[in-house]
């Protein structure tokens, strides 16, 4: 008698312990398959922009007078009139920089408007063609704007849909001003002169598109070039060709799709991450299973010696095992689905727009893949009770 009172606490604990790691299990199960979902998504998605034909070039000169705004303006036209190369532009960075600068803004048609906030990139003349963006709406920047930076009245910008449709639901933005810049005392005039298409620009790809003002920069340090064929061939070409207008200047470059890769590159790591302790968590609660179900075989083998000496079949024997140990099973994946299903609030800002965090093809592929180890796990030491002999069981009783 003191046996089995010593011995059902340790076992009521086991099974305790065995139950909240097939939960825990099942919450970095869920978890990972919604991320896994999420990074197939995000690997198909069309961030909006042709990463493919893109290259990105960075100047670095320890004088900047050895760089003035015209010889700027020279390396453009000459990387222009290469062979091969579309379209160039500027501007302050690429998609997936991580780091933005937003204005402050607020429209001039209304007296009372509230002020409000946007992220801002500059641009240079051709951006939208070289990036490889559909221009939806007005025109793109020119020469001539380039020639009146910081003469005109109004700062030419574009916006896209995102911000046209917050904050022009009613009218097309093309013509209107707002006042604004990047700090909040700024005022200065600002045109809009057009409306692009969305991209994926600020988090990463997928992104719900955020509203996106791009005002005329003037020439930066850095180029954007659109080639006809491969970026990765034809990028030392042109960056000798700058570092021989820029004496002493170090060159260095990005092709789209790199830029492109570093935007996947956190979905990713958090895929392969969560992956791994999804994977330990599952194999340890299958050893504890595993375990349990070893122990209660061995248990109750004089119980099963008995119930087949009185006519049980091994098939029933079997069965016996098999439902105390999925029983712990079941309890472990409810306490998971539950904690699953409260762990879907954080993770629905990591997710792309078009991956819910209740996603049901992750949920499906969550309990497959426990019902099928843990059925495995649980199904071998359970056979062992079918193979009892009665006799034998019944002597050492």
């Amino acid at each position: 008698m003191r046996a089995s009172q010593s011995t059902t606490p340790r076992l009521r604990l086991r099974s305790l312990l065995v139950v909240a790691q097939i939960a825990c299990s099942v919450i970095l199960l869920f978890g990972a398959f919604i991320f896994v979902r999420n990074l197939i998504h995000v690997l198909r998605f069309d961030p909006g922009f042709d990463a493919a034909h893109t290259l990105q070039f960075n100047l670095t000169t320890t004088d900047p007078k050895i760089y003035p705004v015209a010889l700027r303006e020279k390396v453009y036209r000459e990387l222009e009139s290469h062979p091969g190369v579309e379209a160039v532009s500027w501007a302050w960075y690429m998609p997936f920089n991580f780091s933005y600068s937003d204005y402050h803004l607020r429209r001039t048609d209304t007296a009372d408007a509230p002020a409000f906030r946007a992220t801002a990139q500059g641009i240079g003349r051709n951006y939208l063609k070289a990036v490889g963006i559909p221009l939806l709406a007005g025109r793109e920047l020119d020469w001539n704007d380039v020639q009146l930076y910081g003469k005109a009245a109004a700062k030419p910008a574009l916006i896209n849909q995102a911000f046209a449709r917050k904050y022009f639901p009613d009218r097309s933005p093309v013509g209107e001003r707002l006042i604004g810049g990047l700090s909040r005392s700024d005022n200065d005039q600002i045109e809009i002169i057009s409306v692009s298409a969305n991209t994926s620009f600020v988090k990463s790809p997928g992104e719900e598109p955020e509203p996106l003002i791009q005002p005329l920069s003037n020439l930066r340090h850095s180029f954007i070039v659109r080639v006809a064929g491969s970026p990765v061939l034809v990028a030392p070409e042109l960056a000798k060709l700058i570092e021989r207008n820029v004496p002493g200047a170090a060159v260095g470059y990005l092709t789209g799709l790199d830029q492109l890769d570093q935007g996947i590159r956190a979905t990713r790591l958090a895929t392969v991450l969560l992956g791994v302790l999804a994977a330990l968590g599952l194999l340890l609660a299958l050893i504890g299973l595993c375990g349990i179900s070893i122990y209660n075989v061995a248990r109750r083998t004089p119980e099963i010696g008995i119930r087949m000496a009185l006519g049980a079949t091994p098939g029933h024997a079997l069965r016996l095992m098999l439902r105390e140990s999925l029983t712990l099973v079941a309890a472990g994946a409810a306490m998971g689905v539950a904690g699953a299903l409260l762990a879907t609030r954080l993770l629905r800002g990591f997710l792309a727009a078009d991956i819910s965090p209740l996603d049901p093809v992750a949920f499906v592929a969550m309990l497959a893949t426990l019902l099928f180890t843990a059925a495995a796990s649980v199904y071998f030491p359970s056979r062992r009770a079918a193979r009892v002999d009665p006799l034998e069981s019944l002597r050492h009783e």
